[in-house]
């Protein structure tokens, strides 16, 4: 662990406290925080469910469709919620949900890339994450456990109670894209995934999750086709949150309570101001949100 990681986690008792005060004394609203995760390597399965055992001591889990109602104004939420979201669609996602999340009684929200649920060979697979997931560290090895998550895998998911959303077609880092290419990435993706599993998809997370990875022209397209845009910028959703502009933490099996304490608590989001404020001038006004 860094010692910046080493820092954090040792504010989260005083985060707590402060935030459990700030609720008492001003009566706020109960925040919203969307967890990012990615691939869950066998190893880390035990870590991982001890993570989310550890946040339902302080936060209750929502479904996507409860988010959803929550967005539109149709539900009051009571206490602190979190939202679970996997990206990109690794195999290690259909494991978990059936191992861990399903005796949790969590409902997750699985943000898929439609080229990658296509390959059939492990071989093919790999080198797909290697090309498209791991884009400026393809040094690194891709573990021999990394496998894709299949169209009958999705439907399986879906008939779970979990949620399907889009997450381009090819994992492209959307800000070097051509204007051109940018539907084909965005919209004809979400158009796939609708027509394989019968399904609307609403929700749309794009690649990579920072402000570099996005810009405006992306952000049209996304605003276009879905009522919901996704980001890895962290901070809180409030109610009044624009839905175009929902705020996500990344998170890893292998952090530390405290580490994942203290980001929920807003131990990083000063550090994502600018961003969200430059993304907020892309963003549009929401639409009238439906659930």
């Amino acid at each position: 662990m860094s010692i910046a990681h080493k820092a954090l986690a040792a504010l989260y008792p005083a985060l707590r406290l402060y935030n459990q005060l700030l609720s008492i004394t001003f009566s706020s609203m109960p925040p919203v925080r969307i967890l990012i995760y990615h691939d869950i390597p066998p190893s880390q399965e035990e870590n991982f469910s001890r993570q989310l055992r550890f946040l339902q001591q302080s936060w209750q889990f929502i479904t996507p469709q409860q988010f959803n109602e929550y967005l539109s104004g149709s539900r009051t939420l009571k206490k602190r919620s979190l939202l679970l979201s996997f990206d990109d669609g690794y195999l290690s996602n259909l494991h978990i949900a059936k191992s861990i999340l399903k005796p949790l009684g969590i409902s997750a929200l699985f943000f898929i890339v439609s080229d990658f649920m296509d390959l059939t060979s492990p071989i093919d697979a790999r080198l797909y994450i290697k090309e498209h997931f791991f884009s400026g560290q393809k040094q690194i090895p891709v573990p021999l456990h990394c496998q894709n998550m299949n169209w009958s895998d999705l439907k399986y998911l879906l008939k779970q109670g979990h949620t399907i959303g889009a997450h381009t077609k090819s994992h492209a880092r959307l800000s070097e894209v051509d204007e051109g290419e940018l539907w084909e990435e965005i919209v004809a993706s979400a158009d796939r995934i609708e027509q394989q599993l019968g399904i609307t998809v609403k929700h749309f997370a794009y690649t990579f999750g920072d402000l570099k990875s996005f810009n405006s022209q992306a952000f049209e397209v996304a605003y276009k086709r879905f009522d919901m845009v996704f980001t890895g910028l962290r901070g809180p959703n409030l109610p009044n949150v624009n839905p175009l502009a929902l705020r996500r933490d990344a998170i890893c099996p292998s952090n530390s309570h405290f580490q994942i304490g203290a980001l929920l608590e807003g131990g990083a989001d000063q550090l994502y101001r600018s961003s969200l404020k430059t993304y907020m001038s892309w963003a549009h006004p929401p639409r009238r949100f439906q659930s």
